[in-house]
Order: C-alpha cells, then structure tokens, then sequence
C-alpha cells in the first residue's frame, strides 16, 4: 500500500511538471502607469521609440523619457488643461517633478547584462523584444517575451555568440 502512494505522488509530480511546462505562457499584465501612455497615437503622430528612449542607440539601457522631453512636445497642445492625462503631464511639470514611469519589462537577472546598443546596431528591431508596443493603448507586461530561450534562439538565427559570457557576468 505505502508503495502504490509513493508511486502515485512521483506520477502527480511528474504529470504536474509536464502540464506546468506546456501550459501557454502567461498572458503580459497591464501595468498602471502614473500618465496613460497612448503608444499608438504616438504612432499616427510618427513618434518613433528613440524619440523618447533617448539612449538605446548608444548605451545598454535606453532610458526613460523626462517629464521635459514630454513636456516639450506636449507645451502647445490646445487642450492640455482639459484632457485628464495630459493634465497630469502639466502638474508634473509645473511641480518640477519627474514621472514615476513603472517598468514593463520583466526584470531580468543579476547575471544578465543586455546592451541595447549591440541589438541595435545589429538592426533588430524594437518589436522583436518588446512586442508590438506601438499598438497598445494600455501598457502592458511582456512577461514571456524575455527567456533565455528566446534569446538563445534569437542569437542562433542572427549567427550570433551563443557563448555564455556574451551575457552572463
């Protein structure tokens, strides 16, 4: 008897581990932002991403808009007083503060180092990592878009190093 629920517990596990592995990767969460960040109608306007992501052409990381950098294109809007969003844009200038823009990126681990500007002069496209962010009008988590995987993957399509220091410290 006490074999037949061992043998039964070792099957749960298993049988557990396998629907676990092949179950559909979560779908990416909405992530509230301090100000609505409307990426398509950036989009219609021909805001392209290193318009506000300054730095992803010449460092790793490529950077977080300013409440400036909004602000200077958002000054000679008509309505800014009267569209809610665009109100808070104007309060977070005014009050001299910077916009707590949340990441949407899942962090990646202390042992990864990525440079975006590898990726970029390589030509791949923003898309590839980050999904169709241009589309969405709630931003949204990519959570199974970052693995390594998807990286590997990606580095043995391109003919990339798939050797681990490349991005392991």
């Amino acid at each position: 008897m006490k074999t037949i629920i061992i043998s039964l517990s070792v099957l749960a596990i298993i049988v557990g581990g396998i629907v676990y592995s092949l179950s559909p990767p979560t779908l990416p969460a909405i992530v509230t932002q301090p100000i609505l960040f409307n990426h398509p109608r950036h989009e219609e306007k021909d805001v392209a991403c290193y318009d506000c992501h300054l730095f992803y052409k010449d460092y790793a990381v490529a950077g977080i808009p300013d409440t400036e950098l909004c602000f200077s294109c958002h000054k000679s809007d008509k309505d800014l007083k009267e569209k809610e969003e665009k109100r808070k844009l104007h309060q977070y200038f005014t009050n001299k503060t910077e916009i707590n823009w949340q990441r949407i990126n899942t962090p990646l681990p202390a042992d990864v180092v990525f440079d975006h500007k590898r990726h970029v002069v390589k030509e791949i496209d923003c898309y590839e990592c980050h999904g169709k962010i241009e589309q969405q009008v709630e931003t949204m988590r990519m959570v199974e878009d970052f693995t390594m995987d998807k990286c590997i993957e990606c580095h043995l399509r391109e003919k990339a190093s798939d050797d681990c220091l490349v991005c392991h410290k």
